[in-house]
């Protein structure tokens, strides 16, 4: 099927002296349609070649300069193509090809509108599909605080915030623990709102809410392990040689429904091969999750060591309770609350005063964090012991920690650390030891 027609000179200025014709026109047919343009003074080129007839036609038009209404009349014989010709003693307007163009174009854009990808082969990988529509290959890492992390198979390690995840598939059991308290493993499909977890007994759905942690069920319960070390070394030789180290290190094994915390922070100094700064603080602490806003910790520790704070050893024991303040995908906060023991060792004392103290103790801690950029986090950590006068009476640890990510498992920490003893006990020689001890470290921190 093609197009005919002819090459003309068409101007349109001069529609006012038709005004009062009476354009009503004979019924050109079910295949006819009239267009009446409102057009400047141009040619219109048809598919067809034109004949030597019209290019006479035309240029005799063109050069009368005769300005006349027009109409494109477009003519469907079935017996031969399409052909469109110019029919000027008629008026009227039929926009019948304009129409027909709309309709086809509906019907292609509706179907395609409507079409969905079907969800990926889940044999190999896991799959996310994000609210941007894209998808990624992988590996699911963990869900917890309301982010996901994904080991993509070209991109590597992401951090997705869990409301930017529209649909979820895992090709491996995984572990769910729910708000309630409780907990399903087995694999996972979410779309929207739904979660269903496939298990032994079949599919289960659930409530995308209901969900407070993922992570790959291995049978064991022994969960996900993560660890960082941040490194800081500083030199100096001349009149003094001196030598500075700092060290930081945190392990976390995140389960369904629980976490273990290990953190270590030292801090050694050494000038001319004397020690002038030698300090060191292991913590530990497990929580249960019980809800989505409460947790449980039945046990927490500490031990800390510092001569030139006058202790020697000094061992932390409590259990207590602790409280979401906020759980979104970009900050988390926490309170901790519970009744404790405390043992303290001293490195030297005058003569007459005991070597150690013991004190039941209260202790109060927050834990604070929130992504500030896509790759700077601010994390800060503030603990109070209240204890009798002799074990120090108020004492506290500040930390706080600006997080720069450099690649993927680098980054580069800055942390400000403010420890304090309210009454600090007098040495051997009647030497009162300062309050408040200052640290400000520069490390580059390790993901293991």
């Amino acid at each position: 099927m093609g197009w005919s027609g002819s090459a003309v000179t068409a101007a349109a200025s001069s529609w006012s002296r038709n005004a009062g014709n009476d354009h009503r026109h004979p019924d050109p047919g079910p295949r006819t349609g009239y267009w009446k343009p409102q057009l400047p003074e141009h040619r219109i080129i048809t598919g067809r070649r034109r004949s030597s007839g019209d290019a006479d036609a035309a240029g005799a038009t063109a050069a009368s300069g005769v300005r006349s209404d027009a109409c494109l009349r477009f003519t469907h014989t079935p017996a031969t193509e399409p052909s469109m010709t110019i029919d000027p003693s008629t008026g009227g307007s039929r926009p019948t090809l304009i129409a027909l163009l709309s309709i086809l174009l509906l019907a292609l854009v509706r179907p395609a509108a409507a079409w969905s990808p079907p969800p990926p082969p889940t044999e190999k990988f896991d799959w996310v599909q994000l609210t941007s529509d894209e998808w990624l290959k992988g590996e699911i890492i963990s869900l917890y605080e309301d982010v996901l992390e994904f080991d993509s198979d070209k991109l590597g390690i992401l951090k997705l915030d869990w409301e930017d995840v529209r649909q979820l598939f895992s090709s491996r059991p995984q572990n769910i623990s729910l708000g309630n308290g409780g907990e399903v493993h087995g694999r996972v499909r979410m779309n929207g709102g739904e979660l269903v977890v496939t298990t032994p007994e079949g599919d289960r759905t659930l409530e995308r809410s209901a969900a407070v942690a993922i992570v790959p069920y291995s049978g064991n319960g022994k969960g996900l392990w993560k660890a960082k070390i941040s490194l800081g070394i500083n030199l100096r030789s001349g009149n003094n040689d001196q030598k500075d180290f700092n060290l930081q290190a945190s392990i976390k094994r995140l389960n369904a429904r629980n976490r273990l915390l290990i953190d270590y922070l030292g801090s050694l100094t050494r000038t001319d091969g004397v020690d002038t700064t030698n300090s060191h603080r292991l913590s530990g602490q497990y929580d249960v999750f019980s809800s989505n806003e409460r947790f449980w910790r039945p046990f927490f520790g500490e031990y800390f060591r510092d001569p030139f704070q006058n202790v020697a050893d000094r061992i932390t024991v409590g259990a207590g309770v602790g409280y979401h303040m906020i759980d979104t995908s970009r900050t988390s906060w926490d309170l901790f609350a519970g009744p404790g023991y405390q043992y303290t060792r001293f490195d030297s004392v005058e003569r007459g005063e005991n070597a150690g103290e013991s004190s039941f103790a209260l202790i109060l801690a927050t834990d604070y964090e929130t992504e500030v950029t896509g790759s700077v986090d601010f994390i800060a950590g503030y603990r109070v012991q209240l204890t009798n006068r002799d074990t120090g009476g108020y004492s506290h640890h500040a930390i706080a920690t600006l997080e720069t990510e450099l690649t993927r498992n680098l980054d580069l920490d800055l942390s400000l650390i403010w420890d304090r003893i309210q009454y600090p006990t007098a040495t051997s020689d009647g030497v009162i030891p300062e309050q408040d001890d200052y640290k400000l470290i520069f490390g580059l921190g390790f993901d293991i």
